[in-house]
């Protein structure tokens, strides 16, 4: 968009869900970008490990997924998906404003360029909330029809772009590209909370999520990532650690949970590491990957 990232997450940081839909809707028209929205219910997700506090999911909740199809071409299709809900009280600056104005930007910029791979971008309701947007959209598409997921979730704050990638597949090897991630200042890890790629991973379909940290608290990940495939909760002394993160200052409602504290130098990194990964060729994988199942 010929509009700055940081404009863009300016107008959708609201902290009504109305609004930030409205948002949505009103920058796709002026980017002339068709969409469509998706209205379902679903039963939220209330089970697993949760980083956060989340809000009490209804039994079944109304949600409202917006959808863009830049590029409609045969085959199965990759999902690039970002929720637009906030946390109750929060503008959602960082949670998500970022990501959708990462996704906005991708979204037209794939429709005047084009891409070989079948695009979907979704923005998705009800992430809070038990996931329900995403599981409202897979319930009305077969798993055969999406080929991978992208998830962009924090992508506004930090000098580090992370990716974590649960499954690697031909589709998505070029988002954990170890030299690509060198390029734009990023690295694999084996941990980030739970967001929309985890409906996805649920139905058995290859998914990974892409955020910005600031490049120490990425060094907490490991021990969360040990604690989150564990029943026993974070313990106290993590927990702390945890809450002295700086990304956690951006996040809920936070000191630095407004459009000011946003950096358009992260959003747009993120989004240029996105169409370098998606308009490369796809990496074949080699015989080490092939015997280790990386």
């Amino acid at each position: 968009m010929k509009e700055h990232l940081l404009d863009i997450a300016a107008q959708l940081a609201q902290p009504e869900l109305s609004a930030r839909r409205e948002a949505v809707l009103h920058l796709l028209s002026r980017a002339g970008l068709s969409h469509e929205v998706q209205t379902a219910s679903a039963k939220p997700d209330t089970g697993g490990f949760a980083l956060f506090a989340q809000p009490a999911p209804k039994a079944e909740a109304e949600v409202q997924n917006i959808i863009v199809r830049p590029v409609e071409i045969a085959g199965p299709k990759l999902v690039i998906g970002a929720h637009y809900d906030a946390f109750p009280g929060s503008p959602g600056a960082n949670d998500n404003a970022s990501g959708m104005a990462v996704l906005l930007a991708l979204a037209q910029e794939l429709s005047r360029s084009g891409c070989d791979k079948a695009v979907e971008v979704v923005f998705f309701d009800a992430e809070e909330s038990g996931r329900a947007g995403s599981i409202a959209y897979l319930a009305e598409c077969s798993s055969e029809e999406v080929a991978g997921m992208v998830n962009l979730d924090v992508c506004g704050y930090g000098d580090t772009l992370c990716v974590r990638c649960m499954k690697k597949t031909p589709l998505l090897r070029n988002f954990t590209d170890k030299a690509r991630l060198r390029r734009f200042d990023g690295e694999e890890v084996c941990y980030l909370p739970d967001s929309d790629d985890k409906t996805f991973t649920k139905a058995h379909i290859p998914a990974l999520s892409v955020a910005m940290l600031p490049r120490w608290d990425s060094a907490i990940l490991p021990a969360l990532k040990d604690y989150a495939n564990g029943f026993l909760g974070i313990p106290p002394e993590l927990r702390e650690q945890v809450a002295s993160m700086e990304i956690m200052s951006t996040l809920h409602g936070g000191p630095r949970d407004n459009p000011t504290y946003l950096s358009e130098a992260a959003m747009r990194r993120v989004l240029d590491f996105l169409l370098d990964a998606l308009n490369a060729p796809e990496q074949k994988r080699t015989l080490w990957q092939a015997l280790t199942g990386k």
